[in-house]
């Protein structure tokens, strides 16, 4: 399959009811449109706070991901921004969702 095919191209495989491309056409697929669409929730939350130029991405689904960072980062300049990702980026995905959970349970703490 050509590289240029996004992953909304692979939609006519669900309605032929067979699958005509190979598992790794597939996979790559997948891996775009779950990129592409980081990108399109990033690009428009930070044009809501005012961030215009930058977005910065971090987790473990960007850390040793090449394709992924590829991906996001030519989609992110198609939109009109610029993709940044940080260093040790899965230990710092991993601060986000602790401090997530302890602010959870410190609202849920409050409200009773």
């Amino acid at each position: 399959l050509p590289a240029s095919l996004t992953a909304a191209s692979f939609g006519k495989l669900s309605r032929a009811g067979r699958r005509s491309a190979a598992d790794a056409d597939v996979c790559r697929a997948l891996l775009e449109m779950v990129a592409q669409s980081c990108c399109v929730l990033a690009r428009a939350y930070a044009a809501q706070l005012g961030c215009r130029q930058r977005v910065f991405f971090a987790g473990g689904f960007v850390d040793e991901n090449p394709l992924a960072r590829a991906t996001i980062a030519n989609s992110l300049k198609s939109l009109g921004g610029r993709a940044h990702f940080l260093r040790h980026s899965d230990f710092l995905g991993a601060l986000g969702a602790t401090a997530h959970a302890l602010d959870s349970s410190r609202r849920r703490r409050v409200s009773q």
